[in-house]
């Protein structure tokens, strides 16, 4: 009789761990990719920043050589707030890896980790050829509306002052 005990309250421990492991931990997010320019030329070695006030969600790239980048863990649908700043030292893939149709298994607490591996590995400033108005979160007047479906051109074309 002990040993069913036994048996039903693990059985039920794990169906309990499982459902806690679900993909449902935050808001749905989708992919976005894009390209930086500053003065009409790709700008490399930048962090690229989406923020979802509603659903107070960040998501993040960094720009390769090309200029190209790939939110790590994608960006919500809607209206996000975004600035882009310098990043030295990244030992990050610009790649990123993190498109969810690249990457299926790729649930909300993985792609938070990336974020976390990926800011512990920039060190970012806001000196330089970027002006506040792109690249601090305060005073950014860059914005972004994330479609439906994701989008693999959500591009900047910045000036410098």
């Amino acid at each position: 009789m002990m040993r069913r005990l036994a048996v039903v309250c693990i059985s039920g421990i794990l169906v309990l761990c499982a459902l806690g492991c679900g993909k449902n931990g935050g808001p749905q997010t989708v992919a976005v990719s894009g390209t930086v320019y500053l003065d009409d030329k790709p700008l490399a070695g930048v962090q690229v920043n989406f923020y979802s006030e509603q659903n107070d969600f960040l998501g993040t790239g960094v720009t390769g050589e090309d200029g190209r980048y790939e939110l790590f863990q994608g960006a919500v649908v809607g209206e996000n707030k975004v600035w882009i700043t310098r990043a030295r030292g990244s030992e990050v893939d610009p790649a990123g890896g993190g498109d969810p149709a690249e990457n299926p298994e790729l649930d909300v607490a993985q792609a938070e980790a990336v974020a976390e591996a990926a800011a512990g590995a920039l060190e970012e400033t806001t000196a330089g050829d970027l002006p506040a108005k792109f690249s601090d979160p305060d005073k950014t007047i860059l914005k972004y509306v994330v479609p439906e479906g994701g989008s693999s051109n959500a591009d900047f074309r910045l000036k410098s002052e």
